[in-house]
């Protein structure tokens, strides 16, 4: 078992007058685990200063990547924080700061590590991130066309062999920025150099609202239909994920999407949320076939008395070794195989297993180890390896009784104050490639 802090670095801290006291935003977008057992945790910090002083109209935000290994040791931290303001300051034009608010990190095939903004810009970086490697990224932000010729995916995932499938983002779809729109196979491996075309086999949603939206917008110069026919306009898969099931979701949220297998893909789908309260809202975990037909919804969350939107539980982990996905939230922890099946529920209201309550899965290893996050705390938990999804429960509370102490730990070696966690060192910032573009 392992307990790793995320931390900020102390030379962004220092250099913009960071209160570690104060209550700013701090969220970790993307953990990644490697073949070594090394986890990637990509972290977005968005900062205010007339939060807490009227007469300062500034704020600052911060992208770092931090790198663990497999024995929770924490390597280095790289900060982003310039490449993230050069792609702000081009997207504040188009698309509002709804581009840059969710990046997500995902490994190419060559092993580079690739960071996407919501307008499926990419942005490659060597393993060690001390240089950038390939950047895909239209020049001219306010022209769509160019956006969907030259851009790429916003996020991707990978099954036990390296298999893949790609979230594809779109305009048009909300009130403003780029929002999932096409679930994609690539056509070939993804690496700094090549480029492949991606095979669009569903829509999240096809009805009404979007097909007049998407009547007259210009189509991908890289994502196809299965026939080989590029996308464009209302020439996409149909009908949708939403229509193929009996749930009404109105401008749905998706943040993830899995490959389970070479056949079968899982795809959790959410209400967008309401300022009047979310609670009871529909929502539909979706086994998918590779040619984008709905199999089966994982069932067995209550949608009142165990409603994901209480405290905004949003994330899945898919656990390939023990062929078992795994959610929780603070009511229950659900198990399901990856045929679909519940195989576990277990009610977290036990004093075993209050623990979990605040933890969200969020990845895992290869060798079957959960990865836990503590999105307060800004703490990983990692298991023991798990080999059926009969042993994740155990596995779970095993490490949190553990969790304490490691943390305690950690306070001893890491600067500590109100649950935020400073790295002290060099941070790394990667080198630009001098003339970026996609090959």
């Amino acid at each position: 078992m392992t307990t790793c802090a995320i931390p900020i670095p102390r030379a962004f801290v220092e250099a913009h007058a960071i209160g570690l006291s104060h209550d700013f935003a701090h969220r970790h977008a993307s953990v990644l685990a490697a073949a070594d057992g090394s986890l990637t945790v990509l972290s977005h910090l968005f900062y205010n200063y007339y939060r807490y002083d009227s007469d300062d109209n500034r704020d600052v935000t911060g992208w770092f990547v931090t790198r663990f290994a497999g024995d929770g040791q924490l390597l280095w931290s790289a900060d982003l924080s310039e490449m993230h303001h050069e792609l702000d300051d081009q997207s504040e034009r188009a698309f509002g700061l709804l581009d840059c608010y969710e990046p997500r990190a995902f490994f190419l095939d060559d092993g580079n590590l690739a960071i996407t903004t919501q307008g499926n810009r990419l942005i490659a970086y060597d393993a060690e991130l001390e240089r950038e490697v390939a950047r895909w990224c239209a020049r001219d932000v306010m022209d769509e066309a160019a956006m969907k010729a030259e851009n790429y995916v916003y996020d991707v995932d990978r099954d036990s062999t390296g298999q893949a499938v790609c979230i594809v983002n779109e305009p048009g779809l909300g009130i403003a920025g780029w929002r999932p729109s096409l679930l994609c196979l690539p056509q070939g491996p993804l690496t700094a150099e090549r480029r492949p075309t991606l095979t669009a086999i569903a829509t999240f949603s096809s009805d009404a609202t979007n097909r007049a939206s998407l009547e007259s917008r210009p189509g991908y110069g890289y994502v196809a239909l299965p026939c080989g026919e590029l996308v464009a306009g209302l020439q996409r898969p149909s009908p949708g994920l939403i229509e193929q099931t009996d749930v009404s979701l109105s401008r749905p949220v998706v943040r993830q999407a899995f490959r389970l297998d070479a056949d079968r893909l899982m795809v959790p789908v959410f209400h967008r949320g309401l300022r009047g309260g979310s609670k009871g809202l529909p929502f539909a975990l979706m086994l998918v076939s590779r040619t984008g037909e709905v199999l089966r919804r994982l069932e067995g969350i209550d949608a009142n008395a165990e409603s994901p939107y209480v405290d905004h539980r949003h994330s899945l982990a898919v656990i390939h070794a023990a062929r078992a996905i795994v959610y929780s939230n603070k009511f229950c922890l659900w198990v399901w195989s990856l045929d679909g099946e519940l195989v576990h529920k277990e009610s977290l209201d036990g004093k075993d297993n209050k623990a979990l309550r605040p933890f969200a899965p969020v990845a895992s290893t290869h060798d079957g180890r959960l990865v836990l996050c503590h999105p307060k705390h800004h703490c990983l938990v990692v298991t023991a390896p798990i080999s059926s999804s009969s042993d994740v429960a155990p596995a779970i509370v095993e490490a949190l009784a553990a969790h304490r102490k490691e943390k305690s730990a950690l306070k001893k070696q890491l600067y500590f104050e109100k649950n935020r966690w400073v790295s002290e060192g060099p941070v790394r910032r990667p080198q630009r490639t001098p003339a970026p573009g996609r090959p």
